[in-house]
């Protein structure tokens, strides 16, 4: 029998999506005015105000090489819940585009792609499709540490 694990599926793009265990999402918000928007660097692109705390906001496609895309009205805001539990970084947050959609990720959905490896990037799924990343949270909280600071 395959371990299933509930995960919420983020649309980042029309084509790809950031597939994370669903409880590590905090919350998913409207796109905001209140976002500070500064100089990308490598993928943290601003930082926005949740529940009285600064949390860095992150394009995780420019995190792993890719283009920031454009977001259009449909365009949302998820807070995670760092792997540490870090009281300097509680959050990391990720532009996404659209509603989250909760799916059950099987060992069978892992699929291996060949020349796309990096180190924020654990694995490549399909799920019913839809084709998403897997982060590597792990190595994103002290990436993003390092720019935020």
């Amino acid at each position: 029998m395959n371990d299933v694990v509930k995960c919420t599926m983020l649309p980042l793009s029309k084509e790809q999506n950031l597939l994370l265990p669903s409880n590590s999402l905090a919350e998913v918000v409207k796109n905001r005015s209140d976002m500070l928007v500064m100089g990308a660097r490598e993928g943290v692109i601003g930082k926005i105000q949740w529940r009285g705390r600064s949390v860095p906001l992150v394009s995780y496609e420019a995190t792993i090489g890719h283009a920031i895309p454009s977001y259009g009205r449909e365009a949302r805001i998820a807070v995670v819940f760092t792997p540490s539990g870090d009281a300097s970084l509680p959050y990391i947050a990720f532009n996404i585009q659209g509603s989250p959609k909760l799916v059950d990720l099987a060992d069978t959905d892992v699929v291996s792609v060949e020349g796309e490896e990096h180190a924020l990037l654990s694995a490549h799924v399909e799920i019913d499709g839809a084709k998403a990343f897997i982060p590597n949270l792990q190595a994103l909280e002290p990436f993003v540490k390092m720019r935020v600071n």
